[in-house]
């Protein structure tokens, strides 16, 4: 009997055990579930916070790395760059399967406060040390786009050009990616400051027969009209600018 005692009480044990944790386990779900949808329809304010106490009320869920990449979106969104790039960098090391993610957050809102050596940098391990991201691509366009704004032409023109570079393999997969007409819009920018006038019409010619979105139609068109004066083609500029 007293047997029978002991069995049953360590039975309820365990029971009472499965319940906490499973009661547990949904107050986790549902703190997280409460900051995602606030992220999801960009209520900023509200999402950084709740992501924030869900960090802190459980610091040991699996689902802390994205808890932290999502607070940190949010303050980006909220034009907090220097505290994203802060709460990033603070938590690289809990980022898991996250960090590719991490880094070009972090990148992006260098790039926000105009510190294009920076951006670059980080933007260069996005590219370099996670060859399957699926940001890799938009890392090195994004990579390029801060090297021109720092005014570096040739590294532009190096990282875009790269044979084996995640740009030129990307080109040579899906020439129509937006990403790849993007960089070379950017490519044939480099080219013009650089003065190579055959390479920034041979950029030209690649990007002619593209469809292009509005903005980056009129960047085309802006960088064959200066093409043109650069090369002594007055009329050719006017007609273009026509």
């Amino acid at each position: 009997m007293a047997r029978l005692c002991r069995c049953l009480s360590i039975f309820l044990a365990l029971i009472c055990g499965v319940v906490s944790l499973h009661a547990a386990s949904s107050a986790e779900d549902r703190a997280y579930d409460v900051a995602d949808r606030a992220f999801k329809i960009q209520s900023w304010d509200y999402a950084e916070k709740r992501f924030g106490e869900f960090v802190l009320k459980y610091p040991k869920s699996s689902r802390v790395p994205a808890a932290i990449l999502f607070q940190a979106r949010a303050r980006y969104h909220l034009k907090r760059f220097a505290d994203a790039i802060g709460l990033l960098s603070a938590n690289e090391n809990r980022a898991g399967i996250w960090e590719d993610e991490y880094l070009y957050w972090t990148a992006q809102a260098y790039l926000q406060t105009r510190n294009f050596q920076a951006a670059a940098a980080v933007f260069t391990r996005v590219s370099r040390d996670f060859p399957d991201s699926p940001r890799r691509l938009e890392a090195t366009v994004e990579e390029a786009a801060a090297l021109a704004w720092s005014g570096d032409w040739p590294r532009v023109t190096q990282l875009l050009q790269e044979t084996n570079g995640a740009f030129q393999q990307a080109a040579g997969s899906d020439p129509a990616d937006v990403f790849v007409l993007q960089g070379y819009l950017i490519l044939g920018e480099a080219e013009l400051a650089l003065k190579e006038f055959n390479s920034v019409q041979s950029t030209l010619d690649f990007l002619g027969g593209r469809t292009f979105a509005p903005e980056l139609m009129w960047r085309r068109e802006y960088l064959r009209c200066r093409l043109q004066l650069e090369s002594a083609q007055p009329e050719q500029a006017l007609a273009s600018t026509t």
